[in-house]
């Protein structure tokens, strides 16, 4: 892990993907060691929600009020917004706080889906072990869905804090919904939530 790279690269769709100047300025915008993520307060998903928040919906975000770029030798205010945050399991599971695949449920996608030999699914109704051949039985999140289980993780929380639940029940429910707590996290940022719903694959075929 000493040597582990978390990179953020951002490729443009469409015609602005072979444009030098869009590619020269953005195409790669970010390095960081896991050694030093590893000490920033929240971590990577600390540190991509802060970077995605300036980048997108920030006072000159792509989202709120363009960036201006010569394009085709004049100048065009340039909005774009994000719709695959991809990575390998690994960096998803750093940048959601996500328990990743070896957890409870190891697909952040699907809420119905749960890790093989699980001994849970056929427990309750509506879900599955991640080695279902159909995949109609996987069912994604909705964009509320995922919000009421991101504060719920963070209520329960504040009810082990204040005792009013063991931490062994705080475990149990975190493991759960397969997701870790953490306040400065990218799912707890309200505006920037949806993108951990629209733009990230599911884990499995």
């Amino acid at each position: 892990m000493s040597h582990s790279i978390s990179d953020f690269v951002a490729p443009f769709s469409g015609e602005l993907a072979y444009d030098p100047a869009v590619v020269e300025r953005f195409r790669f915008v970010g390095v960081a060691q896991q050694t030093c993520t590893a000490q920033v307060d929240g971590g990577w998903s600390s540190m991509l929600r802060i970077f995605l928040d300036k980048l997108l919906l920030g006072p000159s975000g792509f989202e709120v009020a363009g960036v201006p770029l010569p394009v085709d030798g004049r100048d065009q205010l340039l909005f774009a917004r994000l719709t695959n945050l991809l990575s390998d399991g690994d960096g998803h599971r750093l940048a959601l706080d996500w328990r990743g695949a070896s957890g409870l449920k190891p697909c952040f996608k699907h809420w119905s889906v749960f890790k093989k030999d699980s001994n849970l699914a056929s427990r309750k109704p509506g879900f599955v072990e991640i080695d279902c051949s159909s995949s109609a039985l996987f069912r994604s999140w909705t964009c509320e869905q995922l919000y009421q289980v991101v504060d719920g993780v963070a209520a329960a929380h504040e009810a082990a804090q204040a005792g009013t639940i063991t931490k062994a029940m705080f475990e149990d429910m975190t493991a759960s919904v397969g997701l870790n707590f953490n306040p400065r996290g990218l799912l707890s940022d309200t505006p920037l939530r949806y993108l951990c719903v629209t733009a990230v694959p599911s884990s499995h075929p």
